[in-house]
């Protein structure tokens, strides 16, 4: 699993890969020419300003939203990677696996070519969803379909006290199934430690 760190604003100086919300300010990011970078936004204008630059950039991420699917749908060639979110505010209910399979629909009918695609396995709080050993088994599902895949690791600790503990049975639980863990900036490093003693 490679970790990237999430940043709510730009980080100073942006010297690796690393996802970045991004919010109302006209100023374009100085993306260093090649450096990968992971971009997330509630307007796709803000998004689409940056792919102009002609950078790598992840668009992180896509739901099973028509408004965003239509606000991309002529600029996904030109995306380095997409990652998709098999989530949908309007059916809640139904299981991962249907929207799971609806997404990757989505996804070929919109021509987003498989070396884009990277599947997000949705980690949810801890307290919602107790069973850990979900994800890996989602993970290595969307990896035998020849998918990358990533996780939101520290949404798992969400209301936690303790969060150290369980992000640590996260990340070894996950390391051999994930492509990328998508971690704030400030568990980052813990993660990386985590990793690098576990293996």
């Amino acid at each position: 699993m490679k970790i990237i760190p999430y940043y709510k604003s730009h980080p100073d100086p942006l010297n690796e890969e690393c996802c970045i919300h991004l919010k109302e300010d006209p100023t374009p990011l100085a993306l260093e020419p090649g450096l990968p970078v992971w971009l997330e936004s509630y307007d796709p204008s803000l998004i689409l300003g940056e792919l102009r630059t002609g950078g790598r950039i992840t668009l992180n991420s896509l739901w099973l939203e028509e408004r965003y699917w239509h606000a991309y749908r002529e600029h996904f060639p030109y995306f380095d990677r997409i990652v998709l979110v098999p989530h949908d505010p309007a059916n809640r209910s139904l299981p991962y696996e249907s929207k799971l399979e609806t997404i990757l629909r989505l996804a070929e009918q919109y021509r987003i070519r498989p070396e884009q695609i990277i599947v997000d396995v949705c980690v949810l709080p801890y307290f919602r969803c107790p069973d850990l050993d979900l994800y890996a088994l989602r993970a290595r599902a969307i990896r035998e379909m020849g998918l990358k895949t990533v996780a939101g690791i520290d949404n798992l600790v969400f209301r936690e006290r303790k969060p150290y503990p369980l992000l640590a049975e996260l990340l070894t639980g996950l390391d051999d199934s994930l492509t990328y863990g998508l971690i704030s900036s400030k568990y980052a490093h813990f993660a990386r430690e985590t990793l690098m003693t576990s293996r």
